[in-house]
């Protein structure tokens, strides 16, 4: 069967952690407000909670997210997550800008976990990517992600080795950057 060019392959025939990547259309910040980040936090934990996705890891900036999660029984369930997030996500940011029916989700993509090595590589590019894209200097001083979550509920010694990780090791394709 041909590919769509335009759409990634959604393969949740197994079990397992996943990284998701989302971004917006055109990769304008429509989450730039500090107010509208948290809604989109919020409805990601939220949303993960509802559908029995374990949120590992995740990441919340301007113009996209990440974040890593442990599927259900039904790893088939995360499309219908996805909609939901971006669904209310996108009427939240049009209502705040006072416009109807703008999209704002570009898409999103995913990749199953393969080892020990890949899960603490993203779990690491997780962590630093407030700091990749200039947001702050330390992921502990950005209030949307998980740094201060994994800091507070991870092995001491697990969080110091996602710390002194460096990001540049593993290349995450971003929605949008192709």
């Amino acid at each position: 069967m041909p590919r769509w060019p335009h759409a990634p392959r959604h393969d949740f025939t197994a079990r397992g952690v996943y990284m998701v990547t989302a971004t917006t259309l055109n990769r304008v910040p429509y989450f730039d407000a500090p107010d509208l980040r948290s809604r989109l936090q919020d409805e990601l934990l939220g949303c993960a909670d509802r559908f029995g996705w374990g949120l590992q890891s995740w990441g919340v900036m301007p113009d996209h997210y990440h974040f890593m999660a442990r599927s259900p029984e039904e790893p088939q369930t995360l499309p219908m997550m996805i909609r939901r997030l971006h669904s209310v996500t996108a009427i939240a940011v049009n209502k705040s800008a006072g416009v109807s029916n703008r999209k704002i989700w570009r898409q999103y993509w995913d990749t199953r976990i393969r080892d020990e090595r890949d899960y603490f590589a993203r779990m690491a590019y997780v962590y630093h990517n407030p700091v990749k894209h200039g947001l702050t200097l330390d992921p502990l001083d950005y209030p949307w992600c998980s740094a201060r979550w994994l800091r507070e509920h991870t092995h001491r010694e697990f969080f110091q080795a996602l710390c002194a990780y460096k990001p540049e090791k593993l290349r995450v394709p971003e929605p949008g950057s192709a």
